[in-house]
């Protein structure tokens, strides 16, 4: 066991460590532990010094006792302290919020708290930690977010969440609206890992300096604000912002998540969503230390993990780990989907694989595109065998038309259109990621979107690569529907069937 002294007041602050002299040593904490355990920070309470005692252990995954889990943010910036032991060589980190919370839980909540922490650095190890969150956060009683510093709008938003859970019939001003948004813009909200921790949560308690209010009713009173005051700016940065979670907390999400099926055959029939799905709905929960995170914080979320990333593993560079998933979406769905999301990066990528690091919020074109993608999936291919992908996982070869080419004119006049302002599509592309006069506007087999490729001597790369550049310079091969929001289709879909094959190498 150790003691924490003294109070802990509102962050930041130091707490300071007592040591029970009688203590045996705690090198056994970091044994490796059994597959079917993982480790726990419990509670006991307060001693005759008013110190909060803790204790570290271990506990079977298999039918564990009641325990709580925290999902919380860990800055690295946000000094940690440590407690060292003489016969422990190693420290245990445990960062200031969990330590506030964790007396928050002795002294507010009044009830034990079990939470999984990790304290080694083994990679190994932590690998194996990782792939059982899920079971731990499904398993937990409930899910504590402490969701970082307090300030006048979080005490806003959980005071109001707790008077409107007690009286709907209350009366909010608009302000408390634009405190909800400017809530909800925190930092915390954009970890990646809350995705897997609050969805899969029993009960989730949002936690913040001195006070806390359940997550269901922070959700309700947004709602419920926004069909009083109806601020057209508000919903697109609420949907934007929490559609996803909002999803998840009404239950069509976990329905899906606890599904027992696990593999390639549930794909397509509505039980859960694909990785590919999940990660495409949720590109604004990018926060991670570890950019592998950004795949193994959804595995637990997604109908075909176990095929596409079979489980985590760090001791593999990212790089790598970023190949392997986008050959495995390709060669095992048979689909080539995964490389519209490729983006510019500085990592040693192939033009076709996805950097999933690249902190960028989802541009939702897919509405102008629908149709599109429904006549690609109905063009006709000879069947040669693809695609495939080499060995070294650098090259990629598929079939395709060609349906345009990008010339100067189309160019200019799609920036003076105004539909995309230069500075926003900027920030999209590295300058040689934008498409010029030659590139090719394509159309390969299996893939929903249109691709442009660029001819580099023996092969040929990608480039525009989002969906909203697609249509760039094809206006020969596409026709617009502009009865409202525009929507693209070819312009004669015979023709494009017409058109002769060829195969693309692409690196």
């Amino acid at each position: 066991m150790m003691a924490v002294c003294g109070s802990l007041p509102e962050l930041p602050y130091e707490p300071k460590l007592q040591y029970d002299q009688h203590i045996s040593g705690l090198n056994t904490i970091y044994n490796p532990i059994g597959a079917s355990e993982f480790r726990v920070l419990n509670v006991e309470g307060r001693d005759s010094q008013g110190c909060l005692v803790v204790s570290l252990h271990c506990q079977p995954l298999q039918s564990p006792p009641p325990f709580a889990a925290i999902s919380y943010t860990w800055n690295e910036q946000d000094r940690l302290w440590y407690g060292e032991y003489d016969a422990c060589p190693k420290p245990i980190r445990i960062n200031r919020e969990l330590a506030l919370v964790s007396d928050k839980v002795a002294n507010i909540l009044s009830l034990a708290l079990k939470v999984y922490v990790f304290l080694t650095s083994d990679l190994s190890e932590k690998s194996e930690q990782v792939s059982r969150m899920g079971d731990i956060y499904s398993q937990a009683t409930e899910v504590l977010a402490m969701i970082g510093s307090p300030s006048e709008a979080t005490d806003i938003v959980l005071d109001s969440a707790n008077k409107f859970a007690k009286d709907p019939s209350q009366n909010f001003v608009p302000a408390v609206l634009a405190k909800l948004l400017k809530f909800i813009n925190g930092g915390y909200w954009t970890r990646a890992w809350i995705l897997q921790e609050l969805t899969m949560a029993k009960s989730i308690l949002v936690c913040c300096g001195t006070r806390t209010a359940d997550l269901r009713s922070i959700a309700e009173l947004g709602r419920h604000l926004e069909d009083i005051f109806q601020s057209t700016e508000s919903l697109s940065e609420m949907a934007e912002y929490g559609s996803y979670l909002v999803t998840a907390l009404s239950g069509h999400l976990k329905q899906r998540v606890l599904y027992s099926g696990n593999d390639l055959a549930s794909l397509g029939h509505g039980r859960r969503e694909t990785l590919i799905e999940v990660l495409e709905n949720s590109r604004q929960y990018w926060a991670c230390a570890d950019p592998r995170d950004m795949l193994y914080s959804r595995l637990a979320l997604a109908s075909d993990a176990n095929a596409l990333v079979p489980y985590p593993d760090y001791t593999i560079k990212v790089e790598e780990l970023y190949k392997r998933f986008a050959t495995n979406c390709i060669l095992l769905t048979r689909s080539l989907k995964v490389i519209t999301f490729a983006n510019s990066t500085t990592m040693n990528l192939p033009t076709w694989v996805p950097d999933w690091s690249f902190k960028q919020r989802r541009w939702d074109v897919t509405g102008e595109f629908a149709k599109l993608s429904e006549e690609i999936a109905q063009l006709f291919w000879d069947e040669k065998g693809l695609p495939r992908v080499s060995q070294c996982r650098t090259e990629l070869m598929v079939q395709g038309r060609i349906v345009g080419a990008v010339s100067k004119r189309d160019w200019l006049e799609t920036i003076a259109s105004g539909t995309m302002s230069f500075s926003k599509f900027s920030k999209a592309y590295h300058q040689s990621d934008i498409p010029q006069k030659g590139d090719l506007v394509c159309v390969l087999r299996s893939c929903p979107l249109l691709v442009h490729l660029r001819s580099v001597d023996d092969h040929f790369i990608v480039v525009g690569r989002h969906a909203i550049g697609r249509t760039y310079g094809v206006k020969e091969g596409l026709k617009v529907d502009d009865t409202g929001r525009k929507v693209y289709s070819f312009a004669s879909f015979e023709g494009t069937q017409r058109l002769p094959e060829k195969i693309f190498k692409i690196r």
